[in-house]
């Protein structure tokens, strides 16, 4: 029983770090992103690709957060301000492409 009840609050906890992390981007820039899951996944193939190699955890656990913090901005810079358009939903959906494709390649080598 205890142990369901620790992974209810961790399964909660990772629900309520992305809705943080949503309203974040959200309030940041008027645009809804749904690019973070993306991002996260590069950030742990990353991560992952670093300890495989030997690097010590903590190196790259912070390496990690130095390429999703790289690739946040790169994304707000090269695609959300390079769209004109004033509707939402491209702004929205425009994200989720780039990342795509090392997330591919990532699961390719894995």
């Amino acid at each position: 029983m205890g142990q369901v009840v620790v992974l209810g609050l961790i399964a909660g906890g990772i629900y309520a770090l992305f809705a943080v992390g949503v309203v974040l981007v959200y309030r940041g820039t008027g645009v809804l992103s749904f690019a973070q899951g993306e991002i996260g996944t590069v950030t742990l193939y990353t991560a992952a690709l670093l300890v495989d190699q030997g690097t010590p955890y903590w190196v790259a656990a912070v390496t990690g957060l130095a390429v999703a913090g790289a690739l946040g901005v790169l994304f707000d810079l090269l695609i959300v301000r390079g769209i004109p358009a004033p509707d939402p939903v491209p702004l929205s959906a425009a994200p989720v492409g780039p990342p795509l494709s090392p997330c591919a390649l990532g699961t390719c080598t894995f």
